[in-house]
């Protein structure tokens, strides 16, 4: 009877594990696994060129720079873009080019400070300067604060959004009508998303959507930015990216009158549109 009950004991033992039987890991952490990074740091920059000759001409640069550290909950950006470029004029139509003028010149810089309340949410703080001559400005001053928050985020995809407030100064280029500097108040949502649907290509979109609340004669004077990417990777460090830049301002100001006739010339454009590819390299 005792050897039964010690088969029976033994066999209970080293059964092989049913589906449905309970399992109690203890699991020991490898003293050997790197702990988190409490600071990690972000660098990259995108250069694009364009050049154009023989019976037109066009010289074009563009570039940008992203630099980011993040310590904590504490996490500190700073970005900078521009571009420029000229076209050949003719004095003669259809004679040759004997002249240049400039077709594009814009320029931005921003500084922006988060702190995070929980992997999902924070609040910033940030300041914007940029330029736009042919759009009608020198220069552009935008301090914002807000919320942001992260809806969703997986492996693949990620979707975010930014709400808050923002205060635009505007200083116009000279023979603008006076006045020449403007402030606004505006309300500001901005919603970002991107996809990585192959281990070799991401696809993004990001709209911002600014609306003047302290202009009671003009309330469609909004403005609306979006950029539209789509990145491939050439290396780890290296990507090719073709980015569609749109900016709309549906209350644009006033073009200086004409040097000669001294007439107005109407409004500026209301949308402009970059479309550009571009060789983006990450450092960190």
């Amino acid at each position: 009877m005792r050897k039964l009950s010690f088969l029976f004991a033994l066999l209970c033992i080293t059964r092989p594990a049913l589906a449905g039987d309970p399992k109690f890991d203890h699991r020991i952490e490898d003293d050997t696994t790197p702990a988190p990074k409490p600071t990690v740091w972000k660098a990259n920059a995108q250069l694009g060129f364009l050049l154009v000759q023989g019976n037109s001409e066009s010289i074009g640069l563009s570039g940008s720079a992203l630099g980011s550290v993040k310590h904590y909950n504490n996490a500190f950006e700073l970005f900078v873009q521009g571009a420029y470029s000229f076209v050949g004029t003719q004095s003669v139509k259809d004679g040759p080019i004997d002249g240049h003028k400039t077709a594009v010149q814009n320029w931005l810089g921003r500084a922006r400070y988060d702190r995070f309340l929980s992997k999902m949410n924070s609040v910033f703080a940030s300041f914007v300067v940029s330029g736009d001559q042919p759009s009608g400005y020198v220069y552009r001053l935008e301090p914002q604060i807000g919320y942001s928050r992260i809806f969703f985020q997986s492996v693949h995809q990620t979707f975010k959004g930014d709400f808050g407030y923002d205060y635009t100064y505007d200083h116009y280029v000279a023979g603008t009508p006076p006045p020449r500097n403007l402030d606004f108040h505006s309300a500001r949502v901005f919603l970002g998303y991107e996809s990585k649907f192959s281990p070799y290509a991401i696809f993004s979109e990001g709209v911002e959507v600014l609306w003047a609340l302290n202009d009671p004669d003009n309330l469609d004077h909004v403005r609306i930015n979006s950029l539209t990417s789509l990145s491939s990777t050439v290396t780890k460090r290296v990507s090719l990216k073709l980015n569609l830049t749109l900016k709309a301002n549906l209350h644009p100001p006033t073009r200086p009158n004409d040097p000669v006739t001294m007439m107005p010339m109407g409004e500026y454009e209301k949308l402009d549109t970059t479309l550009e590819a571009v060789l983006a390299v990450t450092f960190l």
